[in-house]
């Protein structure tokens, strides 16, 4: 929910920063005459870069998401709308009625990231509903956390909350039918987020890995 990241900071002194993610798709930039669609595009609330420590090509990350609107581009998205890199400063439009103002560049975002966003933008609109699902939460702990036990406590602190919620909205549900807190760390999520309900795929699977390890050994013996 999109005032998760929200209620984890108040509520437990082991997360020392939160932040919600949601993700757009084919939305519609543009900078006068030039307008493109992207379809990698993050909307994140003002803590995001307290969570995610992105090197910055231009711009500081210290105030980077201060003000609703702010955006940060990778350096190819730069480079896409402008022809250069160096951008802090200029504006694009979103969706034919949102303008933003970049804030920062960062490089781009290769390899065995799900982050691999061009663009990402603080977004304007505060989510207030428990109800509203597509949402990512990313905590930092304090250092020596007990993951296991922190778990088990966000799950104790959510469920009549959430209960509280859907009963609200005219739905007839049990604890049993709310969804399975986890906490995944986020080197795992590359290969092991196939069931976590990730905004999108993971871009791995462990299984295959596995796979092609026994397809190999028989390689091998044969």
């Amino acid at each position: 929910p999109g005032v998760l990241s929200g209620e984890l900071s108040r509520r437990f002194s082991a997360i020392e920063q939160a932040t919600t993610l949601t993700e757009g798709s084919d939305e519609l930039l543009a900078n006068g005459d030039q307008a493109i669609y992207l379809d990698k595009v993050a909307f994140v609330d003002s803590n995001f870069l307290n969570v995610f420590e992105l090197p910055f090509l231009y711009g500081s990350r210290l105030d980077a998401f201060q003000y609703p609107g702010s955006v940060i581009v990778s350096a190819a998205t730069a480079e896409k709308f402008f022809g250069q890199t160096d951008v802090v400063g200029k504006n694009l439009l979103l969706n034919d009625d949102q303008n933003l103002t970049i804030t920062g560049v960062y490089p781009d975002l290769t390899g065995t990231t799900h982050l691999d966003y061009g663009m990402i933008i603080r977004d304007a609109f505060e989510n207030t509903s428990w109800m509203a699902y597509r949402f990512e939460t990313y905590i930092r702990t304090l250092p020596n956390t007990a993951l296991t036990t922190l778990q088990n406590e966000i799950k104790t602190h959510l469920d009549p909350i959430l209960l509280r919620e859907f009963t609200k909205a005219n739905f007839e549900i049990t604890v049993k039918d709310l969804s399975e807190w986890r906490l995944q760390a986020i080197n795992d999520i590359h290969l092991h987020s196939q069931e976590m309900g990730a905004i999108r795929a993971a871009g791995g699977n462990i299984r295959y890995l596995y796979m092609f390890g026994v397809i190999g050994l028989l390689v091998l013996i044969i």
